[in-house]
């Protein structure tokens, strides 16, 4: 059995003791009221019924969660931060969320962003960034939800080493479509040919792409398919066959 000292309960206590005063202070006293608000800095007038926040109200009993969809509903990618400043100020921080690629919803043609957890993430049209992959064929896309799809995470973070490796070629996928099950179909800028890879296999499948049409003279303008999912094969097709 093992036993605990004196000495080492009393301390347990005293900690336990001073986070329950801290709790008490903050819910029974006016400490930690808010008496204003500031947006990136700035004093935000009227705060309370811009934001539906308590005037007079404790810190711990405001509701955060319609604000930060209240802050969150212009078509931009952006994050929220809350903060509590003694004394009296609630801290509102919006950041921007850099999209690592671009989503294309399949029913009303819009584009959002996807973020590093493959979360969908809203954006404005002067926020697409097209030097980053559109991904297309996904299906059951919910704002601010991560993607249901498996396969999507897997190549996210494939073309994220790939962007680390090897940014030019990065730069040149334009799309990439998830519509098929047993393939990932790309796109590459200037080329006429589709690439076929695995999801399992995104990055490795495409430096061998690139090993393939660098190390062999081919007319890729006959060229309408590359398969690279076969590890130890490389199949074409040309066009009209």
């Amino acid at each position: 059995m093992i036993q605990i000292s004196k000495r080492t309960r009393l301390f347990f206590y005293a900690i336990a003791f001073s986070l329950a005063v801290a709790v008490a202070v903050i819910s029974f006293t006016d400490v930690s009221t808010i008496e204003a608000v500031s947006l990136s800095g700035t004093v935000v007038k009227g705060w309370a019924e811009k934001y539906n926040l308590k005037k007079n109200s404790s810190v711990l009993d405001q509701p955060y969660e319609k604000l930060a969809e209240q802050m969150l509903r212009p078509d931009s990618a952006l994050k929220v931060e809350i903060s509590f400043s003694w004394p009296h100020t609630l801290k509102l921080e919006l950041n921007s969320i850099t999209p690592c690629c671009l989503l294309l919803g399949q029913e009303n043609g819009r584009i959002f962003g996807l973020d590093k957890s493959c979360r969908v993430i809203p954006l404005a049209e002067t926020a697409v960034d097209w030097e980053r992959p559109l991904f297309t064929g996904i299906d059951n896309i919910k704002l601010y939800e991560v993607c249901s799809d498996s396969r999507v995470i897997r190549v996210l973070n494939a073309l994220e080493k790939l962007r680390v490796e090897n940014i030019n070629f990065y730069r040149l996928i334009e799309q990439i479509d998830f519509g098929k099950h047993n393939r990932i179909e790309i796109m590459v800028s200037g080329l006429d040919h589709k690439v076929w890879v695995s999801a399992d296999r995104t990055l490795g499948d495409l430096n061998r792409y690139l090993e393939f049409i660098g190390g062999f003279e081919l007319d890729l303008t006959n060229i309408k398919l590359i398969d690279m999912r076969l590890e130890e094969m490389v199949i074409t097709r040309e066009k009209g066959a």
